[in-house]
């Protein structure tokens, strides 16, 4: 949908998104002007351009796609994904375990709990020890006891068990919360301290183990994203931390509690909760009006239990079978994007990219690498809404935002040309992914929505010769390898990238201030920016750190895709002495690359982060969008390790 026709004075920024060598951003003033007053015309009434209809609080038909094929359901009662592999509880009092690849390995006994077996939770202390929590049922009433788990072979030590909580009447289930359990019982959902067995110290009711009131006769209960779903005599009741269960779905026969959906592989599902009635799945979705509730799927059997692998999907999994993984059976891949760029309303003139009324351009500091790519960022928000200015983390842009990057290379004729343009737009499951490849006049572009990535190549100009550059059009999964669903990030506006001198109508000014004042902004970032690495006027180590925080610490830091313990955090904020780099040897495979610490200073030789750098291939960094080493980048990086004199 386009927007009224409103003129946007910010050429200068369109002019300055070129990550290959345009012209360097004008040098920050001692006292930079404000924008003046005429530069910046009201937004748009209406958002120029906009992702298309699709309604996100439909809940879509699914089916199961069978998985972990050596496992069988056999009177499972409890499935969870855990350290090495999968636990299997059974009412029996069994629990069996398959390792991690173990597709084609028999499960193996691990351990034999006395009573009926309700329900399985896997704590992972650190990288070598972890704990089993397991619910039994018996003539005492109910109990949680906790066993040690043996790694790396996965055994579970049975002599050595606490009974962490004991209670009478009816429940079932465990999960984990942290350092905190939660177990299903009569009267209500307990939080537990996992060491103590004390009410947890953040509990809603300090001192009170109860977290939610109101449960007669629970099965399964989860909680997720601050609520918790419970299937209680057959019916679906939901709580909030301190209040009580309301019933939201009918009760039915042969009721089996499910998992909340959390998996961008499948959006249409993401937060609905999955459960069973006899054969048939159903899910439930909390909208503005209450919760939908839905048939989704007819089962070839009635489930016995419900998991939610590491990734957020959920299985089913039925007596004699493999687990079935749950998915939407017709996905709309597009979401709602038009089919061609042209039909989106983001830009006046396709082949130029001019851009529309209300979308507006901006430029980073530090861009991320991708083979020399010449890059263009946009972004376009609902009328009257503005992004949240976080000065530490990712800023949150509202629902239906969308951020525009396009990507296009100088082609050994001299000619610049796009090849990609790509569309991120804020939805309620977070962030979805948009490929649009342009098409070969150069005219329009068109939305790929294949599931797997696509790779041509591209002819180019590279130190002044022509060359062939293989280009990978990203997947969905590809994308989400840096933009961590995790974290519901977006990568280049932070307040570090956004706070950059440009110039607009003649004026010298922050970008961060122009865009608080043209409305775009909730506040003016508060933070300090950092500079270009291709900046010689900076110092060298800002010019680094900047560099790494662009290109590798979308996945190396805290929330990154990388696994916590590794232990690395190449913020540009955070100080030297705590990115887990300099001096640290290595924790996984080097791959064969040199390089005996992550930063040795004064050797770049000998710092497997740079040769990292220079690899192209196996072990590589980054993992992904690259098939050409950053001259840059490695200067940089090199001449920065080469001039450390120690550690901090």
């Amino acid at each position: 949908m386009r927007g009224a026709a409103v003129a946007l004075a910010l050429l200068a920024l369109v002019g300055g998104c070129d990550d290959g060598g345009g012209d360097a951003a004008p040098a920050p003033p001692e006292d930079a002007a404000p924008p003046p007053a005429d530069a910046w015309p009201p937004l748009p009434a209406t958002q120029p351009c906009a992702p298309g209809d699709f309604d996100f609080d439909a809940l879509p038909a699914v089916e199961a796609r069978a998985v972990l094929r050596a496992l069988r359901g056999e009177g499972a009662v409890d499935l969870i994904e855990g350290p090495g592999g999968w636990w299997v509880g059974h009412a029996d009092g069994r629990v069996r375990w398959v390792p991690v690849g173990g597709s084609a390995t028999a499960p193996v006994t691990v351990l034999e709990v006395e009573g009926e077996l309700v329900g399985l939770a896997v704590a992972r202390d650190d990288g070598t020890a972890a704990r089993l929590f397991v619910a039994t049922r018996g003539a005492d009433g109910l109990a949680v006891t906790v066993h040690p788990i043996v790694r790396p072979e996965g055994p579970v030590d049975a002599r050595a068990v606490a009974t962490l909580w004991r209670g009478e009447g009816a429940g079932g289930g465990v999960q984990l919360d942290g350092e905190a359990v939660f177990v299903a019982a009569a009267g209500g959902l307990l939080r537990l301290d996992a060491t103590t067995g004390e009410p947890a110290a953040d509990n809603p009711t300090a001192g009170e183990a109860v977290w939610a009131a109101g449960l007669d006769a629970p099965g399964r209960c989860v909680v997720d994203d601050g609520r918790a779903w419970c299937l209680d005599g057959g019916a679906v009741k939901v709580a909030s931390p301190g209040g009580r269960f309301d019933v939201v779905a009918e009760a039915c026969a042969d009721a089996v509690g499910g998992f909340v959906y959390r998996s961008l592989d499948d959006p249409e599902l993401w937060g609905a909760y999955l459960y069973a009635c006899g054969e048939t799945v159903r899910g439930a979705r909390v909208v503005d009006d209450g919760v939908r509730v839905a048939d989704l799927a007819a089962l070839d059997g009635k489930p016995s239990t419900f998991a939610r692998d590491g990734g957020g999907r959920v299985l089913a999994i039925v007596d004699g079978a493999s687990p079935g993984r749950l998915q939407v059976a017709a996905p709309d891949r597009a979401l709602g994007m038009p089919a061609r760029l042209s039909d989106t309303g983001c830009f006046e003139d396709v082949p130029s990219l001019r851009p529309a009324p209300g979308v507006v351009p901006y430029d980073v500091a530090s861009p991320l690498w991708t083979d020399g790519a010449h890059k263009r960022r946009w972004l376009a928000l609902p009328a009257g809404e503005r992004v949240t200015v976080d000065d530490v983390g990712p800023w949150d842009f509202p629902q239906n935002a969308m951020l525009i990057k396009d990507f296009a290379f100088t082609g050994a004729d001299g000619v610049r040309r796009s090849v990609e343009t790509r569309v991120m737009v804020r939805r309620p499951f977070g962030f979805s992914f948009h490929t649009y490849r342009w098409d070969a006049d150069g005219q329009d572009a068109t939305l790929l929505t294949g599931d797997m990535a696509e790779a041509i190549e591209v002819e180019v100009r590279r130190d002044g010769e022509a060359a062939t550059l293989p280009y990978l059009f990203p997947s969905r999964a590809d994308c989400q390898t840096c933009h961590n669903p995790r974290a519901l990030r977006v990568l280049g506006p932070t307040t570090q990238q956004m706070v950059r001198p440009i110039e607009v109508a003649g004026a010298v000014v922050d970008q961060g201030e122009a865009l608080f004042a043209h409305g775009v902004l909730d506040r003016a970032p508060g933070g300090a920016g950092m500079p270009d690495p291709s900046d010689a006027t900076a110092p060298l180590a800002d010019r680094a750190r900047a560099y790494l925080h662009a290109n590798c610490a979308h996945c190396h830091q805290p929330d990154g895709w990388t696994p916590p313990e590794l232990g690395l955090d190449l913020r540009y904020t955070t100080p030297l002495a705590e990115t887990g780099a300099c001096g640290v040897p290595l924790k996984y495979s080097a791959f064969g690359i040199a390089g005996d610490l992550r930063l040795d200073p004064g050797r770049p030789g000998n710092s497997n982060l740079l040769q990292r750098m220079l690899t192209r291939g196996v072990g590589q960094m980054p993992v992904a969008a690259t098939a050409w080493v950053d001259p840059v980048g490695v200067e940089v990086v090199g001449a920065w390790i080469a001039g450390l004199e120690g550690c901090p």
